[in-house]
């Protein structure tokens, strides 16, 4: 008897078939499911049937413009109060200095068409208000917080290093 020159190999399962669900499958469920539990669900009554249009007189007469507003529902969108509008990049000062890299300003929402970073942007309540006076040197609280500073000296020089720069900044940019 003479050897076959190949052996006959098992056919490997259709992935296909494994994946992809049947016809069957999609509106009635898996097999051995109640059909009733899967597929479409119409609504519970028919709700044209209570309009007038439907009598051959109402399709005669048709509906006024009053009456096609007072059935209309807008569909309100829920506005995220927080969320920051397109960012844009800063632009060039007055004195024609370039923006930073990092600098951008906030142009508004527009129409709502924003790429997903720019729909991710919030605008935080930190709990505090930025400090509006010339000086905090006066502050009392500030004075309490130096006192128990290990290096309040240093820290008073600075501020008052600080605070006659932006004196001397500003008097600059107002020449």
């Amino acid at each position: 008897m003479a050897q076959q020159d190949y052996e006959q190999q098992p056919e490997a399962a259709d992935l296909a078939d494994a994946v992809q669900d049947d016809t069957a499958e999609t509106l009635v469920g898996p097999p051995g499911a109640d059909p009733l539990d899967a597929g479409y669900i119409p609504p519970d009554r028919p709700y044209g049937l209570d309009e007038d249009e439907v009598t051959p007189a109402g399709q005669w007469t048709g509906e006024s413009l009053d009456q096609r507003l007072r059935r209309e529902q807008p569909e309100w969108m829920p506005v995220d109060a927080d969320r920051a509008g397109r960012i844009a990049i800063a632009d060039a000062g007055a004195a024609g200095e370039e923006p930073d890299a990092m600098d951008g300003i906030d142009e508004g929402i527009d129409g709502g068409a924003a790429s997903a970073e720019e729909a991710a942007m919030h605008e935080v309540d930190l709990g505090f208000d930025p400090v509006t006076d010339e000086s905090p040197m006066g502050d009392p609280q500030v004075a309490a917080s130096l006192a128990e500073d290990p290096l309040s000296d240093q820290a008073q020089v600075d501020a008052a290093w600080d605070h006659a720069d932006d004196v001397r900044r500003r008097s600059q940019h107002a020449r």
